[in-house]
């Protein structure tokens, strides 16, 4: 009997390491992660609505787990969120480390923010909760804003969960204009320079340049000033 039977259905594809978001940006996931199955997407959407609150899901985002023979998979996605903030470098990585801090997080009590490298740029780190099912949160700012990468641990620990987010984290590639260069707004460039670059001569360049036209302005009137009226000299006629 064993002999007749025949396999009709063989097993679900996995698919590869690669994952792309249609929000634009890409990544690879490490050794023992893949794209769910279908049957394993209920699974995941458990722990996917806890941390991300949309009316379409995870669409548009990547999904990864590394399931577990016993107990609960470990997961991480990669979604786009709206955000309008200034430029994100070694000098203002305080301040927006703080600010998106509290963006996520509100008044909860989360540690500061560590900088990782983000494929091409700095991203900010945070470790939120340890212990059982520890999260994860990596953050990078692209032309759509922000993409967001949340890690949830269901057998891995913390230690676990940030070796495999901090892999990920050099392999995420932009896909937008110009490889997906956040779009600053003005008033945030401005704001940049004059709170964390005041020495910059992007601040001191104009600066200069309006000083010397105001100096030469006024050396311009003194001088008329001192000209004597040529109307005072002419005899008439």
């Amino acid at each position: 009997m064993l002999q007749q039977f025949e396999l009709e259905k063989g097993p679900a594809k996995t698919g590869d390491s690669a994952v792309s978001a249609e929000g634009g940006f890409t990544a690879v996931l490490p050794m023992g992660w893949r794209p769910p199955l279908p049957n394993e997407e209920s699974l995941v959407k458990r722990f996917t609505d806890q941390l991300w609150s949309s009316k379409t899901g995870t669409e548009g985002c990547w999904v990864g787990i590394r399931p577990a023979a016993i107990g609960e998979p470990d997961v991480i996605f990669a979604c786009k969120k709206y955000w309008a903030g200034g430029p994100l470098d070694a000098h203002s990585f305080d301040a927006i480390a703080t600010e998106l801090k509290t963006f996520f997080f509100g008044q909860a009590e989360v540690l500061d923010g560590e900088s990782v490298s983000v494929g091409d740029r700095v991203g900010v780190y945070f470790r939120p909760k340890d212990g059982a099912h520890p999260l994860r949160l990596l953050t990078a700012p692209y032309d759509k804003g922000l993409m967001v990468m949340w890690g949830r641990g269901g057998v891995l620990d913390g230690v676990g969960l940030d070796a495999a987010m901090k892999a990920i984290a050099p392999t995420v590639k932009f896909t937008g204009p110009d490889g997906g260069h956040p779009v600053i707004r003005l008033d945030k460039q401005v704001g940049y320079y004059l709170a964390h670059r005041p020495t910059s001569p992007v601040v001191f360049g104009p600066a200069i340049i309006l000083i010397g036209l105001i100096g030469f302005g006024v050396f311009r009137m003194r001088k008329r000033a001192a000209a004597p009226d040529a109307w005072d000299d002419a005899t008439e006629v």
